[in-house]
Order: C-alpha cells, then sequence, then structure tokens
C-alpha cells in the first residue's frame, strides 16, 4: 500500500508537470502560426495604392493594416514571456523585432498622415504610390519580412519540445508502473515465505493449504479457493491465503491491461508524432498560398474590368491586334481565368481542412477533459479515412450514410472518442474489403458495401452511437471475445488484437458508458456506444 501510494503521488506529480509543459508548448506553436500568416499577409502596397484617389477608403485601409500591427505586437509580448527552451533562446531576435515594428509602424502612420495631405491637393497620386513603395521596400518592413521565415526555425524547436515532453509523459507513466509493480512483488514473496514457514511448523493441519498454493502458483490458476474447515488459526490462515489469491488475480488482470495500454499509448503516440510532423510542415506553405489568393482573385477581376473598358474605348483594334486576340479568345480566357482562381480557392481550403484534421488527429493521446461536438471527431476521422472509403484496384468504393441527430456538447475526452471511432471503421472497412473479396461481382453491383453511421440521445440522457456494415458478420464463438485483449482473428501482421480491447476499456471505465455488438453470418455487424452527455466527474487519466 505504501509503494503503491508513493508511485501514484510521484507519478500524478510529474504528470501533470508534463501535460501543464505539454499544453503550453501547443499554445506556444499556434501563436508562432498566427504570427507567422499575420506578417505574411501585410502587404501595405497592395493595400493601400489601389485607393490613393479615394481619401476615405484609403483611410479604412490604412487602419486595418495599422490594427493587424497591434496584433502582431500583442502576440510577440506574448511569446516574449515564454518560458519554454526554444523561444527563450529566441528571446533577443523577438526583442529587436519588437523595436524594428514599432519603428515601422511610426513610419506607417507618418507615411498616412502625409498621404492624407497630399490627397487634398489633385495630381499628387503618383507621389503618394512613390512614398508607398518607398516605406514598403525599406529596411524595417523588409526585416519584418525576414523575421516571419526565421519563425520556421524557431517552430522545428518547439515542435522537439512537444517531442520531449511526450517523452516525459511515457516516462512518468512507465515509472509509476514500475513502483506500483516492485510493490506488489515484494508483497507477493513476502506471503510466500511465510506460507513456507507456516507450512513447516505447522504440516500437517495446513496440508490441504499448501496443495492449493502449489496449484495456484503452478498452474496460475487463480479461481482455485482454499477450503475454510475450522475458525482456529488454521481457518483464518485459509481466509487470508483464499483473499490474497483474490488480490492476486485482480492485480494480474490490472497489470494486463496496463500492458495493453502502454503498447497502445506508444503506437498512437508514434502515430500522432509522423503525423503531426506532416501536418506542420504542409502548414506553412498553404497559410502562405491561401493568405495570396484573396489578392491574385481581386488582381485577376480588376485586369479583367481593364480589358473590358479597352474593348468599350477601342471597339476597332487595327488588324494585327485583332487576330492576336481572335487566336488567344480572349472572352473564353477572361471567363475561365476567374474560374481557376475560385477552383484554386476551392482546393486550398479543403487542404486547409484535411492539415487541420492531421492536426487535431496527431493530438489523440490527450488527455483534456471537456464538452465537445462528436459529430466533429466523426467528420474528422472519416476524413482521414477517406482513402480507403474511395474505389481501389482491389475493392469497390464504401459508402457512408450518416443520420445525425441533434446532440448537445457531450463531457469526455475527444482524443480517446476519437481513438474509439478509428478502431470501429478501421474494422468495418477491414471486413468490408474481405467480403467484397470473397463476393462475386454481380453480388456487389446489388448490394454496395456500406457503412451507417447514427447518432441519437436516449430517453435516459445518454448519447448513442451506431455504426453498422453489411459485411459478411461475426460467429457467436468469435462475438464473446472480441472485448478480449490480444484476440484477433486477422492474419499475423494486420492485427493485434488490441484495438477493440482498448475501444472496450475507454467507453466503459473511462466514460462510465457501454458498449456491445449485434451481429449476424451473411447481414452484417452493428456496434452500439451510450455515454452520458454529463460525466459526474472526470475519471483518472490513466490511458
Amino acid at each position: 500500500m505504501v509503494g503503491t501510494l508513493a508511485g501514484l503521488i510521484v507519478g500524478n506529480y510529474y504528470y501533470e508537470q508534463t501535460i501543464q509543459k505539454l499544453t503550453t508548448t501547443y499554445q506556444e506553436q499556434k501563436c508562432l502560426n498566427k504570427l507567422q500568416v499575420m506578417i505574411l499577409q501585410n502587404r501595405p502596397a497592395k493595400e493601400l495604392t489601389p485607393f490613393v484617389q479615394n481619401s476615405a477608403v484609403f483611410r479604412q485601409a490604412s487602419n486595418k493594416i495599422i490594427t493587424r500591427i497591434n496584433h502582431i505586437q500583442q502576440s510577440v509580448t506574448q511569446l516574449e514571456t515564454s518560458k519554454t527552451q526554444a523561444l527563450r533562446n529566441f528571446r533577443s531576435e523577438l526583442q529587436e523585432f519588437q523595436k524594428t515594428l514599432s519603428t515601422f509602424s511610426l513610419e506607417f502612420q507618418t507615411l498616412v498622415q502625409e498621404s492624407l495631405l497630399l490627397q487634398r491637393s489633385k495630381n499628387n497620386n503618383n507621389l503618394i504610390k512613390q512614398r508607398i513603395l518607398d516605406v514598403v521596400n525599406g529596411h524595417n518592413f523588409d526585416e519584418i519580412i525576414q523575421f516571419a521565415y526565421k519563425i520556421d526555425d524557431v517552430a522545428i524547436e518547439v515542435d522537439k519540445d512537444i517531442l520531449n515532453a511526450q517523452k516525459d509523459l511515457q516516462y512518468t507513466e512507465v515509472l509509476r508502473m514500475q513502483i506500483i509493480l516492485g510493490s506488489l512483488i515484494a508483497s507477493v514473496i513476502a506471503a510466500s515465505l511465510l506460507a513456507i514457514f507456516t507450512s513447516q511448523a505447522i504440516s500437517r493441519p495446513l496440508e490441504s493449504l499448501t496443495n492449493v498454493a502449489q496449484q495456484v502458483t503452478c498452474d496460475a490458476n487463480t479461481n482455485l479457493r482454499a477450503p475454510v474447515l475450522t475458525r482456529d488459526e488454521v481457518g483464518t490462515l485459509a481466509n487470508a491465503l483464499n483473499q490474497l489469491i483474490e488480490w492476486v488475480a485482480t492485480y494480474t488482470r490490472e497489470l494486463k491491461d496496463t500492458q495493453v495500454n502502454l503498447i497502445q499509448s506508444e503506437k498512437m503516440s508514434s502515430l500522432g508524432q509522423v503525423v503531426a510532423g506532416v501536418a506542420h510542415e504542409i502548414n506553412n506553405p498553404i497559410n502562405f498560398i491561401y493568405g495570396n489568393i484573396t489578392y491574385i482573385e481581386r488582381y485577376t477581376q480588376d485586369l479583367a474590368k481593364v480589358i473590358q473598358a479597352y474593348q468599350a474605348h477601342y471597339p476597332n483594334p487595327p488588324d494585327t491586334l485583332q487576330a492576336t486576340l481572335d487566336e488567344m479568345d480572349l472572352d473564353f480566357l477572361l471567363e475561365d481565368l476567374i474560374k481557376l482562381v475560385q477552383s484554386m480557392d476551392v482546393g486550398t481550403e479543403r487542404i486547409r481542412e484535411i492539415v487541420l484534421s492531421l492536426r487535431n488527429f496527431s493530438r489523440i493521446d490527450e488527455a483534456e477533459f471537456k464538452a465537445v461536438d462528436l459529430h466533429e471527431g466523426i467528420d474528422s476521422t472519416l476524413l482521414i479515412l477517406q482513402h480507403r472509403l474511395q474505389v481501389r484496384p482491389e475493392s469497390p468504393a464504401i459508402e457512408v450514410v450518416k443520420d445525425y441527430g441533434k446532440l448537445p456538447l457531450v463531457d469526455c475526452y475527444p482524443g480517446q472518442l476519437n481513438q474509439v471511432l478509428m478502431n470501429l471503421l478501421v474494422n468495418a472497412i477491414d471486413v468490408l474489403d474481405d467480403s467484397s473479396r470473397q463476393q462475386n461481382k454481380d453480388y456487389r453491383q446489388t448490394q454496395p458495401d456500406t457503412i451507417w453511421i447514427s447518432t441519437q440521445v436516449t430517453a435516459k440522457n445518454l448519447v448513442q452511437i451506431t455504426i453498422t456494415d453489411n459485411g459478411s458478420g461475426i460467429p457467436e464463438t468469435v462475438r464473446s471475445r472480441i472485448f478480449d485483449p490480444f484476440f484477433t482473428t486477422k492474419p499475423i501482421g494486420k492485427g493485434t488484437g488490441l484495438g477493440l480491447s482498448i475501444t472496450y476499456q475507454i467507453i466503459t471505465q473511462k466514460h462510465n458508458g457501454k458498449i456491445w455488438c449485434d451481429s449476424a453470418l451473411g447481414k452484417g455487424t452493428k456496434f452500439v456506444i451510450q455515454i452520458p452527455v454529463h460525466q459526474p466527474e472526470p475519471i483518472s487519466t490513466r490511458f
């Protein structure tokens, strides 16, 4: 008991410290990305030059830029107070950048005031544009842009801090388990020595107890119990032996569950690190492209207006120019160019959504307890599995039918629920792929592979998630063991037997819920999950 209590106290202390460090580092990573995007979106020349003739619009555009500069200064001030090693090493650059940004802000405000004064007089547009170009091409603005690219190096160091924090979290879990396991082993050894000493002192009255102890030790059969025939010391010892066997059985089950959890935690942590790295590398260039698509679309429309104005004022161009216009089909080019820019805008937005889903999924091992929208988790998981739902050479496309009910925000561990949804959906996809290989082509055309996902709130204020497939189904002999650790029907190398076991523990132990399976051969399989909308209190984060 002392060893277990000490392990829990020490482990929980370092666990909370590591979680706090990991959360702080994630927040700083988000602040760095936001700062980089704001800097790269700051284009005074492009935002002010078109409005030099309109003082009111010019003033609004200037105020927008000044507000953005203020937001950048606030983000830099927040990063200067960081306590992580990566940003402490970067503090001098942040302070220097803050000075440069303040100098540029004063220079820009002076530019705005001078431009507004020049706008009162006519024929000063070219002078105003030149003043804007002078400021944009100046040393201060160039330093600001160069600083945006320096953020990439700092982001890499922050990612390393995140990886180190995750490793510390795993080490803390292992250390706590080692302390508890050591105390349990010491207790078993002490009890065994006591039993041997007692059997030597009182051999005959304890013969039956010795036989039971030997059978439990040799066969590891914790279902055996010593008979309690008297109320004297022998009877008391028999009761104690039975209690010890019960404790050993309980701790053995817990240790086995802990082993399963550690294996799954390591697997998901490695996956999360890889996905987080890929998402981070994609995020910066996509943000840069996405931030400039708006300007490209505006410039394209402006160029189209200019060309249309030329056509209106010069309806009869020279023959050589007319031949060139006919050859390139100017009307089609202008129409299609706008559509291309719009398609690029839709494409970049789609990539941003995928990257966001990857970044969220890469934090699947976070232990934050909060109220979330479960539909967002389902959609995010489906987006990650989209490549397996599409048609492939070895299997047809899998149709997903969603029947979402109106759900409130649910108190849960969202990362762990995403893991549950991933396990169930991957199993359903694997079953449908295997069924498709066994069925003939005509049958697949009449019975397309389908997964149904439905959500609702039951009368007992429980959220119910149902995932159904029309695969080959599960036999009764297999269905009774699907939630057992390390039990799998998949070939070696394809399944570990951990997915449904971890799923069952997350639902029942971490969320006070229920999960069960209904299946019939040839008719498909249905998994049903029920969890309370509001948990009585956050459960211990041991996974």
